[in-house]
Order: C-alpha cells, then structure tokens, then sequence
C-alpha cells in the first residue's frame, strides 16, 4: 500500500460535507492530478475566506487540494455572501 493509498478517500469524505468549501492535504504523488483520490480534511466552511484563513496559517508546505463541494448556483451564491 502507497503513502496515498492510507489516507481517506475524498469522495468519502465530501458525503458529509455538501455545499461547504474543502480543504484536503493531498499526498505529493496526487498534487498533480486534477481531481486527486486521497486526502486529509484540514479545513471546511461555507465561506471560501475561512477556508483561506485555515490553510494559510497551518499549511504552508502542503500539498492543498481546495473545491467547493456542491452546485454552481450555490458556489456563486458562496462567493457573494447569500
């Protein structure tokens, strides 16, 4: 078993999460990937600053995989404060 392979798969986790931003240390074998499989939650909210302000502070050489978890509709009525 990969470094990877031990760490929770997201697609898991984002189940208990719906329309909040995600924050995920991914492993450094997926930070390339597009949509990496595994991950480490680090931070979530519906506000995208606080998500931010999570990863900025903590994670200053991660590997961060960071997505809204939900529709288009409800990610732009995120970004606007609705």
């Amino acid at each position: 078993m990969s470094d990877a392979e031990a760490l929770p798969l997201i697609a898991t986790i984002t189940e208990h999460f719906p329309n909040e931003w995600l924050a995920f240390i991914v492993p450094p074998e997926e930070d390339d990937d597009p949509l990496p499989v595994h991950g480490k939650l680090v931070a979530h909210s519906p506000n995208l600053d606080d998500v931010h302000d999570a990863i900025l502070t903590v994670l200053w050489n991660q590997c961060v995989y960071v997505f809204y978890n939900g529709d288009v509709e409800a990610q732009q009525a995120s970004l606007q404060g609705k």
